[in-house]
């Protein structure tokens, strides 16, 4: 893939993704290899044959894989460079475990959320205790 991807055949997407296919027709004895076949999770291959129906694609692909039948677009819209795709996605799912979070914290009851903010300055600002205290003896 990396050899199509450097010919301009294919983009560095985060759409593009190469899967194996397994699975043989029965009474086929075919020798135990792979093969895999690239498919574009928002379906915007350029094709150099008319387009039909997805099954008829798959077939054309698995049978005619070696004479290029499909390659990305020059001007595809859905293009997202993987690398920029990879880092939305972890952003999304680090953001979502931040809202969890958050959401499980706000439940809590006030002693507890309290007691557990303690816990975290005691933790990462141990600098911080003595102020603390100072100020609680202030509001007696």
């Amino acid at each position: 893939m990396d050899e199509r991807i450097k010919s301009g055949r294919f983009r560095p997407c985060a759409h593009l993704v190469v899967s194996p296919f397994n699975e043989y027709p029965e009474g086929v004895n075919v020798l135990p290899t792979h093969i895999y076949l690239p498919q574009c999770n928002r379906d915007s291959f350029s094709w150099s044959q008319p387009r039909v129906d997805r099954q008829s694609e798959f077939d054309i692909l698995r049978q005619m894989l070696h004479l290029e039948p499909i390659a990305c677009p020059t001007n595809c819209r859905c293009f997202e460079h993987r690398y920029w795709g990879s880092a939305k996605r972890t952003g999304s799912k680090l953001l979502r475990a931040i809202r969890d979070l958050w959401g499980a914290f706000s439940r809590l009851p006030w002693q507890t959320q309290t007691l557990f903010v303690l816990l975290l300055i005691l933790i990462f600002a141990p600098r911080w205790i003595p102020p603390i205290i100072e100020l609680l003896h202030a509001l007696r």
